[in-house]
């Protein structure tokens, strides 16, 4: 029952807003960033269902996105090595 409304309050929002949308790069890139809120993220998986450019599309920024270095949230032990041998060394003013 609850999964039949929202289904059904999909294909209402789908019919009014995102049928009549052409999805851009950056579209898609919140998409693999998943910065779509719910019903973006139903009507952008079914367009890219329905539309084999904008999949291939998708594809070529996903693998685009797998290539791209991951961020660190720590500094490597070099990095803290460096600012502490730094820190022994008062600066001249």
């Amino acid at each position: 029952m609850f999964i039949n409304r929202i289904h059904e309050k999909y294909i209402a929002l789908t019919q009014t807003w995102f049928m009549q949308e052409n999805f851009t790069p950056e579209d898609l890139l919140c998409l693999i960033y998943r910065e779509t809120n719910a019903v973006q993220t139903l009507a952008m998986n079914d367009a890219l269902d329905k539309d084999e450019q904008l999949a291939a599309a998708y594809d070529e920024l996903v693998t685009a996105h797998r290539h791209l270095p991951k961020a660190q949230f720590r500094p490597t032990a070099t990095t803290i090595q460096n600012i502490l041998d730094y820190s022994k060394h008062p600066t001249l003013v």
